[in-house]
């Protein structure tokens, strides 16, 4: 029975598996790579993952989950369609569904894989990375951290020691690592982690552009994540002038060059070069020391990111035509390999940091005021254990001052985790309070804050190595995992065509929406009837229909 390797990202997943010769990476049932790790619930609470529940996102962002790999083993919950999620139950739903993948491409059964890991999780998150594992019907052989993985992809030079600089940029965070290979044993001598500079980051700042140049203020949840989509595609494209982004009903233009996207850009290419000068300065190393250079991650994709590297590294890193598969190949190699898996050695770091811990306050911005601001006192990836101390400006018109704790990743703390929070009396003169936050390897968080004019003092210590889920939780969750059907090929397809036209029947307005509703109820009619020749008829032709409907109405 073939294990098969699993690398599972915030952004997206892939399956790969060892056919005795060399690593293949399976494509998912529309023939790609990557499968999006997104979950959707329509409003019968049909449930959908991947490209599916990606594009429904596009028309229903409240009722669809994403980026919720780093919340595992955290008590976040997703609320869609008045239903709660937690990020155990979405990750297991989207493994079921590459679980099936690698079912119908290896036409054998599959039970066993190897995973990847960030460097920065938990015990608890690789518990629940296993646990999620467990519901969607594999058993997991062995958890290969991520930059270990992409070393691993990386040929055995004939020598005693091999250092391997992994540069691993996925969709929130850039992470650099220092591998050294000595005799079967892989050992992460130095790592650096940059938060909030991935993929995502840079679709925003490009998404920012555009709505500064075309002055557009307060876009809507839908409108933003309608721009966002669009963005994320043209990003990957050489630049132009030609370029059309809608938003709601209508068009825009957005010309881009390469000078203005190095000027848009160039904030976070900058920031590429902080933690590899921490590795490389940690490390006591100069790049002429170095091996081989790795470039991985799905974002290393972006053509600026991958210029980046070169002039950092001064040489040309290790990258694919698609270096998101960089550590999915080092799994596979691995998962094929019993002999490797059982006897391979990785010597982790020090503790770091699993999530970002951090409060709330009120923020500026071009939109106008932002009161749900997130402001991160011990950062993800920092060294455990550690500290962090940070003065706040309070309303004197309060007469208690209250300091939120919360747990994230994300700019609002809506979308973070409420931990708790703390109080004190204020005082008609005071002005500021001084908030301290202190976590051990103990999973300990220490929080202490102080009114600088009263002196007085609340602190409070939120535990959070307890396991938030009890029985009856659990079975619902085992329940609704394995009631989740899988969609054959043809029947994904079917769903992907219905909410592609309903996407575009949103976007267009007059004759060309008209088109778009009438040719959507007509293969609403076709799945009614059963009629599996005219279905699949009307399957091959969707794609001519939309290149007509381009070429006649520029949409």
């Amino acid at each position: 029975m073939t294990v098969i390797g699993i690398d599972f990202g915030t952004a997206n997943a892939m399956v790969g598996y060892f056919d005795g010769h060399a690593a293949r990476i399976i494509p998912n049932a529309w023939g790609a790579e990557l499968t999006p790790t997104v979950v959707n619930v329509a409003p019968q609470g049909e449930v959908t993952v991947g490209a599916v529940a990606k594009a429904r996102g596009a028309l229903a962002p409240q009722a669809t989950a994403a980026g919720f790999k780093p919340f595992l083993g955290t008590p976040k919950r997703y609320v869609l369609r008045g239903r709660q999620y937690t990020p155990i139950e979405l990750t297991a739903l989207v493994l079921k569904s590459l679980r099936a993948d690698a079912i119908r491409y290896l036409e054998e059964p599959v039970s066993e894989a190897v995973l990847s890991v960030p460097a920065y999780f938990d015990n608890r998150q690789r518990g629940a990375l296993i646990e999620a594992a467990k519901l969607a019907g594999l058993t997991v052989v062995r958890l290969i951290g991520e930059a270990t993985a992409a070393a691993l992809a990386v040929q055995a030079q004939p020598t005693e020691v091999q250092r391997i600089l992994v540069m691993d940029m996925g969709a929130d965070q850039f992470t650099v690592s220092l591998l050294q290979r000595v005799e079967g044993t892989t050992q992460i001598m130095q790592q650096a982690v940059a938060n909030h500079l991935g993929g995502n980051d840079f679709t925003h700042a490009l998404v920012a552009d555009f709505a500064a140049g075309a002055h557009l203020t307060g876009i809507d949840t839908i409108a933003y994540q309608q721009l966002f989509d669009q963005v994320a595609e043209l990003k990957k494209t050489a630049p132009t002038a030609a370029n059309t982004l809608t938003v709601g009903d209508r068009d825009y233009a957005y010309g881009v060059t390469a000078a203005h996207l190095k000027d848009v850009f160039a904030p976070l290419l900058g920031a590429m070069r902080v933690p590899l000068a921490q590795v490389l300065h940690s490390a006591g190393l100069r790049l002429t020391d170095i091996d081989q250079v790795v470039l991985a991650g799905a974002a290393a994709q972006l053509p600026a990111v991958r210029q980046e590297a070169v002039k950092m590294c001064h040489c040309l890193p290790l990258m694919s035509a698609m270096p998101g598969d960089r550590v999915a190949i080092g799994l596979a190699t691995v998962a094929g390999q019993p002999q490797v898996y059982r006897t391979l050695r990785e010597m982790i770091l020090a503790p770091i940091s699993a999530h970002s811990f951090g409060t709330q306050a009120t923020q500026e911005t071009a939109n106008g005021e932002v009161t749900d601001f997130f402001v991160p006192l011990v950062d993800r990836g920092d060294a455990l254990p550690g500290q962090a101390v940070c003065s706040f400006t309070i309303d004197s018109g309060e007469k208690i001052t209250s300091v939120p704790v919360f747990l994230g990743e994300q700019q609002h703390t809506r979308d973070n985790v409420y931990l708790g929070e703390l109080a004190i009396p204020s005082a008609a003169a005071a002005r500021q309070i001084t908030v301290q936050f202190a976590f051990d390897t103990n999973l300990n968080l220490a929080v202490a804050i102080r009114n600088d004019t009263t002196e007085q003092i609340a602190t409070a210590v939120f535990v959070l190595d307890r396991d938030d889920l009890n029985d009856l939780d659990r079975a619902r969750i085992r329940s609704r995992v394995a009631a989740f059907q899988v969609p054959t090929k043809e029947e994904a397809e079917n769903q992907l065509i219905l909410t592609q036209l309903e996407r575009l029947s949103h976007e267009t307005t007059g004759s060309v929406r008209e088109r778009f509703v009438a040719e959507r109820l007509h293969f609403l009619q076709l799945l009614a009837k059963q009629n599996l020749e005219a279905i699949n008829r009307a399957r091959d032709e969707f794609a001519d229909f939309i290149r007509d409907m381009q070429s006649e109405y520029i949409l």
